[in-house]
């Protein structure tokens, strides 16, 4: 039994004509609606910082550190040490 070579079943689409104004319309409003996340995330981290909360990873308790640290230097794993 001959095997055949591999085929292409999707046609290859012209970025010229109609199908090329589609793509680059949906190219706009992906752009468009990147933006309009972009600055709702800005806004919404503005408000927080004038309203003083905190964002981000909250601080380990020293002891907690030291000891992950005196772990870690001792050869435990990561996710090991993580645990605590």
């Amino acid at each position: 039994m001959e095997q055949d070579s591999p085929r292409v079943l999707i046609e290859a689409v012209s970025r010229g004509g109609w199908a090329g104004r589609m793509f680059q319309m949906c190219g706009v409003f992906a752009e468009f609606e990147r933006g309009m996340i972009r600055e709702r995330v800005n806004a919404g981290l503005a408000r927080a910082k004038v309203k003083g909360v905190c964002l981000g990873r909250r601080k380990l308790k020293a002891s907690i550190e030291a000891r992950i640290r005196e772990l870690r230097t001792k050869g435990m794993g990561i996710r090991r040490s993580a645990g605590l």
